[in-house]
């Protein structure tokens, strides 16, 4: 499973970059308004049903996987994020890896990826744990009580709020600089 997903990524980058080429398009970052670039990411985060979520390992490596996202329209129930925030959450057992990690190094990345439209988006920031019962509330979504059968208020069950601090977006049209979020 963890090749293939590899494989699927590493063949999205080789084609976006073919893609490019091909159109003429040059490796040099173009200036985006904070407001445009906010705006394909808002846009990236209702349309895609997973992203890739990245943290950092003891011995200082990236670690990532392929998670829901809690953004995209009909995963979670409602909509608990504001309208104008880029920040996240994701829904995990307390047991996992990326837990772990995220105790000891809480910076961690959110990438996402239309590969229909070759435009992405790259989030830094921080991760909370948060196992407050209202929180997981919050965040749960029904797609998970096959897991955690009794629902958000299962022991196991533990919300991941993501902090996003800076953006960067990739587009066949725009490469723009990574740009500080203000927080």
């Amino acid at each position: 499973m963890k090749k293939s997903v590899a494989m699927v990524l590493f063949v999205v980058f080789v084609s976006l970059g073919v893609h490019q080429l091909a159109n003429g398009a040059e490796d040099k970052e173009q200036e985006m308004s904070l407001p445009q670039m906010k705006e394909i990411a808002l846009g990236l985060f209702q349309s895609q049903p997973f992203v890739i979520l990245s943290t950092v390992d003891e011995n200082g490596y990236p670690q990532a996987r392929a998670m829901a996202n809690l953004r995209h329209t009909g995963i979670a129930e409602g909509n608990p994020f504001p309208a104008d925030s880029l920040d996240t959450a994701f829904g995990t057992s307390a047991w996992r890896t990326k837990v772990i990690q995220l105790k000891k190094n809480p910076k961690a990345s959110v990438y996402i990826l239309d590969a229909k439209t070759y435009q992405a988006a790259l989030l830094l920031g921080t991760i909370e744990i948060v196992n407050d019962p209202d929180v997981k509330k919050t965040y749960w979504s029904k797609s998970f009580s096959a897991i955690y059968p009794q629902g958000p208020t299962s022991p196991n069950y533990t919300v991941l709020r993501f902090k996003a601090e800076a953006l960067k977006i990739f587009a066949v049209d725009h490469n723009a600089p990574f740009v500080s979020l203000g927080k």
